[in-house]
């Protein structure tokens, strides 16, 4: 059961990806909803464990610091990276998305439906299905399977995203032994990247 639901997962979000890239489907409806449907059905098959290794409140603390981290960290890289063409038109495109809907909407969106849904979906179900025999070996295959999806959108800044920050948040959840880390780590760092984002910034758009 629980493989079948890491399979249709995963064929879901790059099947999504795919909509929203080819500009067929809206990120925040489509995304957000399947990230919603993963994560509820994840936690079904699964139930998530808040931290096993550390207290919950250190995995909270330790995963807020690293996602301050991680956003001061991508400051830096984008500020370099945007000198590439592509990679700044990439980042332009993805603000100008994220200004389909109002700020506080994205950061709402984000921390209580998609942050949590991504990491019940990967950290908990991908990350432990595949950590039974080896921690390691599940962090590693529930990395690559989520820097394979975000590659499905064709985006630089969502695939060096994902890269680095599937990484720091597998870390996270293989250290803490649950996803309290992961998904505070994820939560701030998202939160930051719409409030204060790099580069070219966020862009609102009056809906028409």
């Amino acid at each position: 059961m629980q493989l079948a639901v890491i399979a249709a997962g995963f064929v879901l979000e790059v099947v999504a990806w795919r909509a929203v890239a080819a500009g067929r489907a809206s990120l925040w409806r489509l995304i957000v909803a399947v990230f919603a449907v993963e994560g509820v059905v994840a936690a079904i098959v699964l139930p998530p464990i808040a931290s096993g290794h550390e207290t919950v409140a250190v995995a909270l603390a330790a995963g807020a610091a690293s996602g301050l981290a991680l956003w001061a960290g991508t400051l830096a890289f984008v500020a370099v990276a945007v000198r590439w063409q592509p990679f700044r038109a990439d980042v332009a495109e993805r603000y100008e998305r994220a200004a389909e809907v109002s700020l506080p909407a994205a950061i709402a969106l984000s921390i209580l439906v998609a942050v949590p849904g991504e990491e019940l979906f990967w950290r908990n179900l991908v990350q432990r299905r595949f950590g039974v025999s080896s921690e390691m070996v599940g962090a590693a295959l529930a990395w690559l399977g989520y820097v394979a999806v975000n590659a499905a959108s064709g985006s630089l800044p969502f695939i060096a995203g994902a890269v680095v920050g599937g990484a720091v948040w597998g870390g996270l959840a293989w250290w803490s032994g649950g996803i309290a880390a992961s998904v505070a780590s994820h939560g701030v760092w998202t939160a930051l990247m719409l409030a204060r984002p790099p580069a070219s910034g966020r862009v609102e758009v009056t809906p028409g």
